[in-house]
């Protein structure tokens, strides 16, 4: 769905997107915070999703273009903040205002916000925005819609972004998610849950500033992959030993947002011209947001498979005092 968008908004105009995806968005947002039954609900979130890919489409092509060539990569790293800066704010504001007011205000709460980004975008883009015309030239065949999505990943200047953000997607949300569920200090995790987002966006700039000048963004992104590996061993030591915890997170942490930063500094990197650089975004998109989504539930599935398991070794242990001594010490070398 997000290539075939992206096409579209090509065609329409990346101001016009933008500023009909903030008012979509704004609008499903209000709609939502009424509550209505699921039957509704479910329309406007899809509604709702595709405009946020709007969003993800128009925005970073259009920081991209009013951005100076020497300052690309640094801005692209800046525009890959947005996973943690989300993150952040909704452990810091969004939980509390859920919890003390309830989904009603978080979502009237969200669609102001909506809200406010498209009054600030208008007033930036000014008189600039054009919303006559140009609209026709995106009724055209669904088979050169087809083509066009289908060429941007036959590229490889327009599709090798893509595939640096597909494995660090299939990891992204999965780690923020259970890596503080993973440390049984309730203060540690309370901790991370905050400090995990934030660490992401200092690797996601800092991996802008690295692109732009210091080292290629493909070479950052090799890099940046190597030190998630090792992250993640240094984490799995950690929680085995009881030590050093919360440090061998937030390193793990930097590396993935590091990791992300140097896959949107790749865009410019390899694209040459302002439409390679928005079919590379949208299809960093394509690939990898789905993917983002799949795999968090892989890892909440997988880990609810663990815990049942588990549990079944504990209930046979019981009926036999020797696999229970066992399963026992099984399950204090694995912590």
């Amino acid at each position: 769905m997000e290539a075939p968008l992206g096409v579209l908004a090509a065609r329409a105009g990346y101001q016009r997107t933008l500023v009909g995806a903030l008012l979509i968005g704004a609008i499903c947002s209000l709609a939502q915070a009424m509550l209505p039954p699921i039957s509704i609900v479910l329309p406007l979130r899809f509604i709702e999703g595709l405009s946020h890919l709007g969003i993800v489409v128009s925005a970073p092509t259009l920081m991209a273009l009013d951005s100076a060539p020497q300052h690309r990569s640094i801005v692209m790293g800046l525009w890959g903040t947005f996973f943690g800066v989300a993150f952040a704010l909704t452990a810091w504001i969004g939980a509390p205002l859920l919890n003390d007011y309830g989904l009603a205000a978080f979502l009237l709460a969200h669609a102001a916000l909506m809200g406010v980004l498209l009054v600030c975008t208008l007033i930036m883009f000014g008189a600039n925005v054009q919303f006559d015309g140009g609209f026709a030239e995106t009724t055209y065949r669904l088979r050169q819609l087809l083509g066009e999505s289908i060429g941007v990943f036959r590229n490889l200047r327009t599709s090798l972004a893509g595939f640096v953000f597909l494995f660090h997607t299939c990891m992204f949300v999965a780690l923020l998610t259970f890596v503080p569920r993973l440390v049984e200090d309730t203060e540690t995790a309370a901790f991370l849950l905050v400090a995990l987002p934030l660490v992401t966006i200092l690797g996601t700039f800092a991996a802008g500033g690295l692109a732009q000048y210091v080292v290629s963004p493909v070479v950052l992104a090799a890099v940046a992959y190597v030190a998630v590996g090792v992250g993640a061993v240094s984490f799995h030591a950690a929680i085995s030993a009881d030590e050093g915890v919360a440090m061998a997170a937030l390193l793990l942490m930097l590396a993935s947002g590091a990791v992300q930063g140097s896959a949107f500094a790749v865009i410019p990197f390899v694209a040459n011209t302002s439409a390679d650089q928005a079919r590379a975004k949208r299809g960093g998109c394509s690939i990898g947001k789905p993917r983002r989504d799949h795999w968090t539930a892989c890892f909440c599935f997988r880990r609810q498979r663990k815990r049942h398991a588990r549990s079944l070794d504990r209930r046979s242990g019981a009926l036999r005092p020797g696999v229970h001594a066992d399963s026992l010490c099984g399950h204090a070398h694995a912590r």
